[in-house]
């Protein structure tokens, strides 16, 4: 049943239990309370009234108030009043006599002295009580209904009223329920619909404001999840890459090596051959372990490192110098920009291992027909110092640009190992500058590579 229904129930119910009490109340209690009125009203004149002082007469009344009476009555009157008695009985220690006549109202007698020429009593009327109870009663039917018709408006209205109150409520915590905390709920009222309304839209907040945390958190923790999966996903490549590289020069080595046990090499020269080769993956083995514990240190103890304050220009020209014999083998011309007076505030072992890594890059792929050229540059941008490395080299293609920070990566396979062809030396500039907080980067230009990275102003 809908709530409106409920109240308008109700209410009415109410009212027809109120009218119906009060006419019962008026027929079975109304007589026995008047009687009782008019007894404690005769008891109290009998014990004020100084009987002593009375001069028998045959006939004496005297009013005492508008409906009691004071009597001396004679033998003789005394015993058609006695007849004339409906019942008597005794009430807080008084006897007392309803008298009922013919003609004239009910009468009800207390006696208080006798004498042996007649008694002293006090005689009260009985009104019609009943007469009033039922007129009484017949007036509440009558009210009963007329009250009962105009109620029906009001209670409709007022059910009504509370009926779109309760409903407003119960649509927004539905709302709530299916977490939309969009709508507010304005009652426009003082009483507890308004503050239960104004605790709803306080409590919609707090809900709003608690899944939006709860979904930042969420999100966070989905970035975290993330990222250790890749994070795994990446130490698994890692390792599998390091197989590869480690047991491809193994392999090579003991090809060889199996070739020289076997007697295979006929002559000196391809002995000689044979050796080299295992010389050769050997140094790179070497190299390709050293890279790899670079790294590790890198990514690992960077935290425990100190950082200090030194001049850019004069560290990147003590870098340069041991690729002068590189550059003059391959013709190679080298310019150089370097500002002065570049004070850095950084770890110089690691920006060391990040230089290294880059020029030597830049050198390894410049063309070998002398017309290869590298450019270090550097200017000052906000809190940081920007070094880029131009070499003239092939552009890198652009669906491997993003790669080529990915350890192990190798543009081209086929070149030559000796300036550290083992792809890991752009991975570890990527976690060394990742760890100092700065940046790096690579950008195909129209002759040419630049790869470019950052380093803290002192």
């Amino acid at each position: 049943m809908k709530i409106i229904y409920k109240i308008f129930f109700f209410t009415m119910s109410l009212i027809i239990f109120t009218i119906t009490f009060s006419i019962l109340s008026n027929k079975l209690f109304l007589n026995t309370y008047y009687l009782d009125i008019k007894q404690n009203d005769l008891i109290v004149i009998a014990e004020t009234l100084d009987t002593q002082k009375l001069v028998p007469e045959e006939k004496k009344s005297i009013d005492l108030n508008d409906d009691v009476s004071y009597n001396f009555i004679p033998i003789r009157v005394l015993d058609d009043f006695r007849n004339k008695s409906v019942k008597s009985f005794n009430y807080r220690h008084y006897n007392f006599e309803m008298l009922k006549f013919r003609r004239g109202p009910a009468m009800l007698k207390l006696v208080i002295r006798k004498t042996p020429e007649g008694q002293y009593a006090l005689i009260t009327t009985l009104d019609q009580v009943q007469k009033a109870v039922d007129i009484s009663n017949t007036f509440y039917i009558y009210v009963g209904i007329v009250s009962f018709i105009i109620s029906i408006p009001f209670v409709v209205i007022f059910s009504r009223y509370l009926s779109k109150k309760i409903s407003l409520i119960n649509n927004n915590i539905k709302e709530i329920i299916g977490l939309n905390f969009s709508e507010k709920l304005d009652l426009h009222s003082k009483d507890e619909f308004g503050e239960t309304a104004n605790n709803l839209n306080l409590l919609s907040q707090t809900l709003e404001n608690n899944l939006q945390n709860l979904q930042n958190m969420n999100a966070e923790l989905q970035k975290d999840i993330d990222y250790e999966r890749k994070k795994e996903q990446d130490t698994r490549n890692f390792i599998t890459a390091i197989t590869h590289e480690l047991k491809t020069p193994i392999t090579i080595m003991n090809t060889h090596a199996e070739y020289i046990a076997g007697g295979y090499a006929d002559t000196k020269e391809d002995l000689q051959e044979y050796a080299d080769e295992i010389i050769s993956e050997g140094q790179h083995m070497s190299g390709l372990i050293d890279q790899l514990l670079t790294l590790l240190k890198s990514s690992s103890f960077l935290n425990s490192i100190e950082n200090e304050n030194f001049d850019l220009k004069t560290f990147i020209d003590s870098m340069l110098s041991k690729y002068n014999v590189d550059l003059e083998e391959k013709k190679t011309v080298l310019v150089t920009d370097i500002k002065k007076s570049s004070i850095v505030h950084t770890n110089k072992t690691l920006l060391r291992q990040v230089f290294d890594n880059i020029m030597s890059n830049a050198v390894s792929f410049v063309p070998d027909d002398g017309t290869g050229e590298i450019k270090i540059l550097s200017y000052s941008k906000g809190d940081f110092y920007t070094i880029e490395v131009i070499n003239n080299g092939p552009r890198i293609p652009d669906e491997l640009i993003d790669k080529i920070w990915d350890p192990f990566f190798k543009e081209d396979v086929s070149r030559n190992r000796k300036y550290g062809g083992t792809g890991l030396g752009l991975a570890i500039v990527k976690g060394v500058l990742d760890k100092l907080g700065c940046s790096c980067g690579v950008v195909n230009l129209e002759n040419g590579v630049k790869f470019w990275f950052d380093i803290k102003k002192a």
